[in-house]
């Protein structure tokens, strides 16, 4: 037998963006058109954002602060070990959030949140 090994990496990128909603329905209905060899996979990265506002300026009247987060998680299975090295990278940016509004009022609520505050501390 005569096998011939190509050496060259494969890279395959998709994107999962929610086109539409998704449907509840059966498994089968909702299933991607994608196959993947998981013994033949060398490296799997997973790449997002996330964003996250600090809500407690708002008490003393400030503009809040906007975190973006991104993140990439990496599966390396590169050693073929049998154990998958995972790895953490993220970047956060900090800025001032623009264009914001905050319905209700918070005067009524700031005592609510002074008692629920000296009953945690108790």
């Amino acid at each position: 037998d005569t096998f011939e090994i190509d050496p060259e990496i494969e890279t395959e990128c998709f994107f999962v963006e929610p086109d539409e909603p998704f449907h509840m329905g059966t498994l089968e209905e909702n299933k991607l058109n994608l196959t993947l060899d998981f013994h033949r996979l060398l490296t799997v990265e997973l790449q997002f954002k996330l964003k996250a506002i600090n809500l407690q300026t708002i008490r003393h009247h400030e503009l809040p602060d906007c975190y973006d987060f991104s993140l990439t998680i990496t599966f390396d299975n590169k050693a073929h070990s049998g154990r998958i090295k995972i790895s953490l990278d993220n970047d956060i940016s900090i800025r001032e959030c623009k264009d914001w509004h905050v319905s209700g009022s918070i005067q009524k609520n700031t005592h609510y949140m002074m008692i629920f505050d000296a009953l945690v501390i108790l």
